[in-house]
């Protein structure tokens, strides 16, 4: 896994493993002049298997996903 490109994962979301195919970018701390910036895992797809379900999930279902995918790639 890269930290700022391309990025494949799995996260188990309300008993289900997705694969989540996006684009991750870590965050930054900030310091005395930047503000901090959290990291962000910007989906181009989540799939069932080899099905793309993502029109298929709401906004808020989408945000869920992305920051399980964040906690995922931050803890490895």
């Amino acid at each position: 896994m890269t930290k700022d490109g391309k990025e494949t994962i799995t996260v188990k979301y309300r008993d289900i493993y997705l694969t989540c195919v996006g684009y991750y970018v870590s965050g930054c701390p900030g310091d005395y002049h930047t503000a901090p910036s959290p990291a962000e895992f910007e989906t181009s797809k989540i799939l069932v298997e080899d099905t793309d379900i993502t029109d298929l999930l709401d906004y808020q279902q989408i945000e869920e996903i992305e920051q399980q995918a964040v906690e995922s790639i931050e803890d490895n």
